[in-house]
C-alpha cells in the first residue's frame, strides 16, 4: 500500500476505540432526541390536518347523498304525480261511457 506525503493512516488506539464510539453514540444520541422532537411536531400538524381533509371529505359526502336523496324523492314524487294525473284524466275520459 503506498503512502501518501503528509497524511497519516487513520488509525485508533484500541483503548480509545470504546470511548470514541460512546462520544458518536452521544452525539447520535443527541441528534436522534432533537430529531423526535422535530418528527413529532411534525406529525401531531400532519394528523390535524388530516383530519380536518377526513371531516371536510366525510361533510361533502354526506352534502352528497343529500342531495342524491332529494334528487330521488323529487323524482319519484313527481312519477307519483304523473301516475296521478294520468289516472285523473282516464277517469275523466272514462266517465261519460259509465253515464
Amino acid at each position: 500500500m503506498k503512502r501518501r506525503r503528509g497524511r497519516r493512516p487513520f488509525l485508533l488506539h484500541r483503548d480509545a476505540l470504546p470511548v470514541w464510539c460512546t462520544c458518536l453514540l452521544l452525539r447520535g444520541a443527541e441528534k436522534i432526541l432533537i430529531g423526535a422532537a422535530v418528527l413529532d411536531a411534525g406529525r401531531a400538524q400532519l394528523e390535524k390536518e388530516a383530519h380536518g381533509r377526513k371531516s371536510r371529505y366525510y361533510d361533502q359526502q354526506e352534502k352528497l347523498f343529500c342531495r342524491n336523496w332529494q334528487d330521488c324523492k323529487a323524482e319519484h314524487e313527481g312519477a307519483v304525480r304523473n301516475y296521478r294525473a294520468k289516472a285523473k284524466e282516464a277517469l275523466k275520459v272514462a266517465r261519460p261511457a259509465y253515464e
